[in-house]
């Protein structure tokens, strides 16, 4: 029975080592992820903007 709990308890330890290594590479993720969430809400801004600027410019040549 001991035979089989060992290998267990290692992998356990081992996969623990792994974890820290992967909260790492994860907190990289996460701050990759926040940076395209604002890039692509800063886009979202400029493309309103640039809508209704270009919104009154087609209105008025639609007119004329």
């Amino acid at each position: 029975m001991a035979e089989r709990v060992c290998p267990v308890i290692h992998e356990a330890a081992m996969s623990n080592k792994f974890s820290k290594d992967n909260k790492h590479i994860e907190k990289e993720y996460d701050d990759e992820r926040k940076k395209r969430k604002q890039s692509g809400l800063r886009r979202k801004e400029q493309n309103a903007k640039r809508a209704t600027k270009y919104k009154n410019v087609g209105s008025s040549d639609a007119q004329s």
